[in-house]
């Protein structure tokens, strides 16, 4: 995102949406000259693009404004932006250094407490932008994503290649879900990155761009995530996650039931293709 010849080369969900007439908007309540965000936003095709600079909200953390603040103006604001709509909401109350002044029932003071207070602060005030939701006249015909950019080593302080710290939420709700689909879980193995060919698969649209992109409700996609940190990689799939770290060259973790060698081996082959492709694609761009 601060590289300027990389990013303006990746596919953008917003630029893809417009091929179908949707117009796209962005609700931030922080500083988006961040990681170069504002300029990266523009790039991927966003009509409209709100921030700490545009909007004038009242309390707010080191990151931005609490959450209910803007919950409340996305509300009141997509009422009068051209349908159909993607509307981005991204939240920051619940994001270290867990600064917000909010006491959700969890005594003390040091960091996991603050994690725990605005996480839930944060889940219980988006409850709220739920049922406010559906009173709005796009609710019925909206579908809405809640999903995390990343997960945290709190509370149980996780070490940074542990899988559990890298396990998010990925819920589908609103108006226009289908009732056979409310309340079901799909047990397929995806990522953050997925995100662009499930929305896209949803409208019967071109995902060919977003090339590490899958669609889990295709039941010809496969079933798999791969994460990445400092000296290391976790790849984890319907059957096994193994953990690799790159400055021992071996396996430090490996979960399955059982599976013969030959099939960690082939997972393990996979972890290290899929890194060698993304740091090449990197270099390339």
């Amino acid at each position: 995102m601060n590289t300027f010849e990389k990013y303006d080369k990746l596919p953008g969900l917003s630029a893809a949406l417009k091929v179908d007439g949707y117009y796209s908007a962005y609700y931030y309540s922080g500083d988006l000259a961040y990681a170069n965000m504002g300029s990266y936003l523009q790039s991927t095709g966003f009509d409209l693009i709100l921030g700490e600079s545009k909007v004038a909200f009242k309390h707010r953390t080191h990151w931005g404004a609490y959450d209910e603040e803007l919950f409340d103006y996305n509300l009141a604001h997509m009422e009068s932006i051209p349908r159909p709509f993607f509307s981005l909401l991204m939240t920051a109350t619940s994001h270290e250094p867990f600064d917000a002044d909010v006491h959700e029932g969890f005594e003390g003071e040091e960091e996991p407490d603050r994690y725990r207070n605005t996480v839930h602060y944060t889940d219980r005030v988006m409850g709220d932008y739920m049922e406010e939701a559906q009173t709005k006249s796009w609710y019925d015909s909206s579908l809405i994503f809640i999903v995390s950019d990343h997960a945290h080593r709190f509370p149980y302080d996780r070490t940074i290649d542990e899988v559990e710290r890298y396990h998010i939420p990925f819920l589908i709700t609103g108006g226009a879900l289908k009732d056979e689909f409310r309340g079901k879980i799909n047990h397929r193995v995806a990522s953050q990155v997925d995100f662009p060919a499930i929305v896209l698969g949803q409208l019967g649209l071109n995902a060919a761009p977003f090339n590490y992109s899958k669609n889990v409700f295709d039941p010809a996609a496969p079933s798999f995530a791969f994460y990445a940190f400092e000296n290391g990689f976790g790849i984890v799939d319907d059957q096994q996650t193994l953990i690799y770290n790159t400055d021992l060259k071996e396996l430090i973790a490996v979960f399955n039931s059982g599976l013969p060698p030959q099939a960690i081996d082939i997972a393990l082959i996979k972890g290290k293709a899929y890194l060698q492709k993304l740091m090449q694609d990197y270099v390339e761009y």
